[in-house]
């Protein structure tokens, strides 16, 4: 059965390329371009893996991991995979870490991409 991956990132062409490499993986992406819209997806529908831009509005990426911790106890994690140009703070690396897979810095390789996910899934 393939795994559902929710992408959230506001960039199009990002979540375009994202969203054909996880075909070619052999996932099944779900794609949005806000947080916000995202989070109404997951009252209906648990990916298995989250694929998070931080720099997006009207919510950002930590943002959005605040509410995911507000919203959902810690049996019922997803993990997280930050994606971003900028990296993570250890700061916000730290208050997070409950749900923070891993931090992939952009520009991505496919391969790393690949490799991550099958280590988290």
């Amino acid at each position: 059965m393939a795994h559902d991956i929710m992408v959230i990132d506001d960039d199009p062409g990002i979540r375009e390329v994202l969203t054909l490499f996880l075909r070619k993986f052999g996932y099944v992406p779900l794609g949005f371009d806000n947080a916000v819209s995202a989070l109404d997806c997951l009252a209906t529908r648990r990916p298995s893996l989250i694929l998070l831009d931080l720099v997006m509005e009207p919510m950002n990426g930590l943002q959005f991991l605040e509410e995911l911790a507000r919203r959902y106890s810690q049996g019922e994690r997803i993990p997280v995979l930050i994606l971003s140009a900028y990296g993570l703070p250890d700061e916000d690396r730290n208050r997070y870490r409950e749900w923070i897979a891993g931090v992939l810095k952009k520009p991505i390789l496919p391969s790393d991409l690949r490799r991550e996910i099958e280590t988290r899934i």
